[in-house]
């Protein structure tokens, strides 16, 4: 009956585990232990605790799958209650913890400091530090922890510095080459490590050549190909490629489905969806963010219903896709039910990111503070993508004084943080803060370097001073000094503030400068500069260019016709009028 169990709970059928469990005359610890890892495996966790809980007698390898299901998902709190409340402690249990704190956020100081603590090392613990450095991104201190400290290695300690290399081939190719030529011995894993770096940094020549050459392929090496065929717009080759894998486990299924999902094949990803024999969060997840992506928000939600113990990812994929589609506040009573419903999923940085945005959307300042709150509580308020979001919120519910509070304690800001804070100054009509904002950037952090994103905010807050003279200044610094080429959104300003200024011919002769075709918003805005000023032929001639792009702007018909009327332009005017009813527009000028 064990080994029965065990078969079908490693191919992902859980449900026809759990009747033969049910079904056994007699169950030792070994069924128990069986029944915990699966569903924890799984990610079934509701389940897997209803197992552990009902162990006959303790049972180490339960728990120490229990907590190491948690770490794979990067629960770190709920594998830290089980920790602290085990009976015994060996040295896998401390792994598992090691690789749940490496998958949270956090410093690597955290992860060393549980690191040292660790009674007695074995092999496996040296390799989930180094695992710790590589996913926060240290490569420099993963190899020298690598060449200088690690008293024990095996081939998993030299793969993992291989998909390390790999992961950032860009930055350090011939590095991660020649490290590959130093393993003493390569296997499926470490040709695996490497192709899919390559396929990730978008070198599909060079991972199609390596999987060619690659002797000895596994599912693994043909799920990540055809993975890679499928991101690269080759869907027919991904889908011979996935036919030649057996057996068609869960994740080959789901692996299948998220390349079809990230590539656009909608009908592939649902006709996919609909012959997966079995189910399990990923597949749900996949197919949630798929719906969320074309806006099909019921559709997303009622599969977010069916999801088997989601996950924080799960929840976020469930959040942005309402963020996202325009309806904010759904995402706000979701991320309430997430709170209420007695969940352990605990809310990350994207999760908090993705409310923020929500609240700035419906300028809800009252769910924003509150959501502030949550934040300082989790510790992540020193987050600078957090922080920046937090910083966004504030400025879009008019409370510039909470924005600054915020801004002013970040104890580091990238660029974009400060183009937050100089927009929430333009959009509140502050234009004399926002220069000045700007000015302290670029005196205080002298390697920081303002964008194409910085300049629009500066220019709003020129444009809501009508300062001609200022927007002009800003518009040439970045051109000549911060060598950023203007965009559409940069000349609307400027073209705007000349028609203001009743310098509507130096407006037409900027447009016409433009390098590339202008559009249909700076015509209409010297069109209304041209109203403004009563300037016939030049407004009849962006008007003109208005009608080539937009026949049936009524907008534009009814600033020209304003033009004729104030000129006495009556005959124009009729002609115009005749035009409109020719395009089937009724309203008259």
């Amino acid at each position: 009956f064990n080994i029965l169990i065990a078969s079908y709970a490693s191919a992902g059928l859980l449900e026809e585990a759990w009747k033969i469990f049910h079904a056994m005359p007699g169950r030792n610890v070994v069924s128990w232990n069986t029944m915990v890892s699966a569903n924890a495996q799984e990610g079934d966790f509701s389940r897997a605790k209803i197992f552990l809980a009902r162990i006959p007698q303790h049972s180490l390898v339960a728990w120490n799958a229990m907590i190491g299901g948690f770490a794979r998902e990067g629960r770190f709190l709920e594998a830290k209650r089980l920790f602290d409340a085990a009976k015994v402690r060996d040295v896998v249990i401390w792994n598992a913890l090691i690789h749940a704190k490496a998958a949270v956020t956090g410093g690597i100081e955290d992860v060393e400091s549980l690191f040292s603590r660790i009674p007695c090392w074995d092999v496996i613990s040296w390799n989930e530090m180094l695992a710790a450095y590589t996913k926060h991104g240290s490569l420099n201190r993963a190899k020298a922890f690598f060449d200088t400290r690690m008293l024990q290695r095996d081939v998993f300690s030299w793969n993992t510095m291989a998909a390390a290399f790999a992961r950032m081939v860009h930055q350090s190719g011939a590095a991660g080459k020649k490290f590959f030529e130093r393993m003493p011995q390569h296997n499926t894993v470490s040709w695996n490590s490497i192709a899919q770096g390559l396929s990730e940094n978008g070198l599909f020549d060079d991972a199609k050549s390596l999987f060619e050459s690659m002797g000895d392929r596994d599912s693994v090496s043909m799920i990540q190909m055809a993975v890679t065929y499928a991101r690269n717009g080759h869907p027919e080759q991904a889908q011979e490629l996935f036919s030649r894998i057996s057996p068609r486990t869960v994740a080959v299924w789901n692996a299948l489905l998220w390349s079809y999902a990230r590539n656009g094949h909608l009908s592939e990803t649902l006709a996919t969806f609909h012959r997966i024999p079995m189910m399990n969060r990923i597949t749900c997840t996949v197919i949630i963010e798929m719906y969320g992506e074309c806006g099909s928000l019921i559709d997303a939600r009622k599969v977010f219903d069916r999801t088997p113990d989601p996950n924080i990812f799960s929840w976020n994929i469930m959040l942005a896709a309402y963020a996202h589609n325009g309806h904010s506040n759904e995402a706000l009573v979701l991320s309430q039910r997430m709170k209420d419903s007695g969940a352990t999923v605990v809310p990350d940085r994207v999760t908090y990111v993705i409310l923020l945005h929500a609240c700035s959307n419906l300028g809800a300042l009252r769910e924003g503070r509150m959501i502030h709150a949550s934040v300082i509580a989790s510790g992540m308020e020193s987050n600078v993508v957090v922080a920046t979001a937090i910083v966004n919120m504030y400025g879009k519910c008019g409370s510039m004084g909470d924005a600054k509070m915020v801004f002013d304690k970040m104890p580091a800001k990238d660029v974009i943080c400060w183009n937050s804070m100089i927009s929430a100054y333009a959009l509140n009509g502050l234009g004399k803060s926002a220069l000045d904002l700007y000015a302290r950037m670029r005196h205080s952090c002298r390697g920081l370097k303002p964008n194409r994103i910085t300049f629009v905010s500066l220019l709003s807050s020129c444009s809501a001073a009508n300062s001609l003279r200022e927007a002009v200044f800003y518009f040439q610094i970045m051109i000549h000094d911060c060598d950023i080429q203007p965009g559409a959104e940069h000349y609307h300003f400027l073209i705007d503030l000349l028609g203001r200024s009743g310098k509507v011919a130096e407006a037409e002769e900027l447009i016409n400068s433009m390098p590339f075709a202008p559009g249909c918003g700076a015509w209409m805005s010297l069109l209304a500069a041209c109203e403004r000023h009563s300037k016939v032929e030049l407004g009849r001639r962006a008007a003109d260019r208005v009608f080539e792009m937009e026949p049936k702007n009524a907008l534009a018909y009814l600033m020209l016709g304003k033009i004729y009327v104030a000129a006495g332009m009556w005959d124009e005017l009729l002609q115009l009028k005749k035009l409109m009813e020719d395009r089937g527009l009724k309203r008259e000028p």
